[in-house]
């Protein structure tokens, strides 16, 4: 499944983001990277560097879970109404 993750950033001499080692994409404060997630649960690592090689990080954990509901209906039994 296809996953957005964007954040802002403010740095007068930034260099990049990069998110899971992603390169982010960035215009003005805002970065914004997109990638398959498989289902499960997983920590989103948002890592932005400046030109003097000064970083900083931001986690978020989340979960991605594709797989549709199973339903059983149990009552009334079939063919009793």
């Amino acid at each position: 499944m296809s996953l957005t993750v964007a954040g802002t950033v403010s740095d007068a001499h930034l260099a990049g983001v990069w998110v899971n080692g992603r390169t982010a994409s960035l215009s003005g404060t805002t970065f914004t990277v997109m990638g398959a997630l498989p289902d499960g649960h997983w920590t989103l690592v948002a890592r932005a560097e400046d030109a003097a090689k000064n970083v900083a990080e931001a986690s978020r954990q989340v979960s991605m879970d594709t797989r549709e509901p199973i339903v059983e209906v149990r009552d009334p039994a079939p063919g009793t109404v």
